[in-house]
């Protein structure tokens, strides 16, 4: 979720605003999948069973709004989203046999207008009694449907062009490879120095965003 953030808060201004969700989607849908994929064995197929409901309900609730959105705003509500998400920490919900479905529903429909939601789905999954792997795994794999149904919308709406889809393979080998330069790093950074330099890192980029949108 934090590496998916911090891209998304750099590529206004790279690329065109109406392109820059499936572009996102796409560079995090590699990443994603390729975690799925490393973990398969602790894949919870029930769950994903049940995601994929509200999933659907939520593309097609979502989809014809997007052509309604006005991009032209997108920088502002990106900046305000992330720093809601760095600074108001989500309730933790309690288990229903309706939690996984409405978690579909709501991850997906606020994907496809904030492009990352990530923290919703660590919020819903709380109460799940998933163990280490079992949680990372099941995010991932719910982030891997998530951009999958968001690419798909904005190729139909045809806001995802073959051009896009080349940068969106540039960026998503760099964001390979920061991956690996982060892993190397991440063992020389304690957990107690990581967690005030990434929210204020993520602050900032926040705050980059609100201001560039009125400038």
């Amino acid at each position: 979720m934090g590496g998916g953030v911090i891209l998304i808060s750099l590529m206004p201004g790279f690329v065109p605003l109406s392109a820059l969700i499936p572009i996102h989607g796409l560079v995090q849908l590699a990443s994603n999948s390729s975690r799925v994929l490393f973990g398969l064995k602790h894949l919870r197929f029930d769950l994903i069973r049940q995601y994929l409901i509200g999933a659907i309900i939520g593309c097609i609730v979502g989809a014809p709004c997007v052509l309604y959105f006005p991009f032209e705003i997108l920088p502002l509500i990106l900046g305000v989203f992330i720093l809601i998400i760095a600074w108001f920490p989500l309730p933790k919900l309690h288990s229903s046999k309706y939690l996984i479905p409405i978690l579909g529903f709501v991850q997906v429909f606020l994907a496809l207008f904030v492009g990352v939601a990530g923290l919703v789905a660590s919020a819903f999954l709380f109460h799940q009694k998933l163990d280490k792997d079992e949680l990372v795994i099941t995010l991932a794999s719910f982030a891997t449907l998530t951009h999958l149904f968001k690419i798909f919308v904005y190729g139909i709406l045809g806001l995802f062009k073959l051009t896009h889809f080349y940068f969106a393979i540039i960026v998503a080998i760099a964001a390979i490879l920061g991956s690996w330069i982060g892993t190397l790093l991440r063992v020389k950074v304690s957990e107690h120095l990581f967690r005030p330099v990434f929210k204020s890192l993520v602050t900032i980029l926040g705050l980059r965003l609100i201001i560039k949108h009125f400038l």
